[in-house]
């Protein structure tokens, strides 16, 4: 039995923290640059941070990424590609014995409260490998 996670969206309204406000990229600025200032505003800004965990046994959990949750200025939500973490494929293969789960990470400014909303959703595809036995039956 395997699974293919085929979709993994993660919808975000940050209300609970300052808004920030996207940095403005100088007209000048090398592609560096600019990548170092959008990666300072999603890790330096108050957020809260959404991790990404998978396990083979449901006990050992191993953290494949991350996700900073902000409340952007001008802007009323967010919607992460999750599944882009995981794979740069179209799905992501999940063991028969494979777990995957999200955790919510304090780094700072608390974590989300009432007035705040997170949606995980996506869609997943199990396969079953059927096998014929010498004796004609299907396992």
């Amino acid at each position: 039995l395997n699974a293919f996670l085929k979709n993994f969206k993660i919808y975000s309204e940050i209300t609970s923290l300052t808004a920030v406000t996207i940095p403005d990229f100088s007209v000048v600025a090398t592609r560096a640059e600019q990548q170092k200032a959008a990666l300072e505003y999603e890790w330096t800004s108050p957020r809260f941070e959404l991790r990404i965990v998978s396990s083979s046994n449901g006990t050992l959990w191993t953290t494949r990424g991350k996700i900073s949750l902000i409340n952007v200025e001008g802007y009323p939500y967010r919607i992460h590609d999750a599944k882009d973490i995981l794979t740069s494929g179209l799905a992501e293969e999940i063991g028969g014995d494979g777990y995957l789960g999200v955790q919510m990470f304090d780094v700072g400014y608390g974590l989300p409260t009432s007035v705040d909303t997170i949606t995980i959703s996506g869609s997943v595809t199990q396969e079953i490998h059927l096998i014929q036995s010498s004796l004609n039956v299907f396992v």
